[in-house]
């Protein structure tokens, strides 16, 4: 899907619903032959992994940096991403996924490939929704 982005359009890879560890780095691999001059994650925490949760966050950091030229996470449990992020790629962390809206908004560029992903409770359907208003037509991804 194409959506309107300041200046021009973006391409959004809609991946929101249940990102076990494995499931991400399908989303990354989606994203990363994406013909696009940045390649943007924004990520919302995985929930329901127990006392791994911290670990499982952490060990995707180097490979989200890997994979992409900015990142944007919200929740609790991606500060553990977020801190193995190097500075350059780092978007914004912050609670929750509505405080993403304005900072991914005020980020996107024409021509950018955006992955949005992460649990139903982290609420990235807000995000979906935020940048779908305005639409701009379909495109394969």
């Amino acid at each position: 899907l194409v959506i309107a982005v300041r200046g021009g359009g973006a391409l959004l890879l809609d991946d929101p619903y249940t990102p076990p560890p494995a499931s991400v780095g399908g989303a990354l691999a989606a994203l990363a032959p994406q013909p696009a001059p940045r390649r943007i994650a924004v990520l919302g925490e995985m929930r329901e992994l127990g006392e791994a949760g911290p670990a499982l966050h952490a060990e995707l950091g180097p490979d989200v940096a890997a994979h992409c030229d900015l990142v944007f996470c919200c929740g609790g449990l991606m500060s553990h991403l977020y801190a193995g992020i190097p500075q350059p790629k780092r978007g914004a962390h912050v609670p929750d996924s509505a405080a993403l809206v304005p900072l991914l908004r005020d980020a996107l560029r024409p021509g950018d490939a955006v992955l949005v992903k992460g649990s139903l409770g982290s609420r990235m359907s807000v995000v979906i929704e935020a940048l779908t208003r305005h639409e701009t037509g379909s495109a394969s991804a």
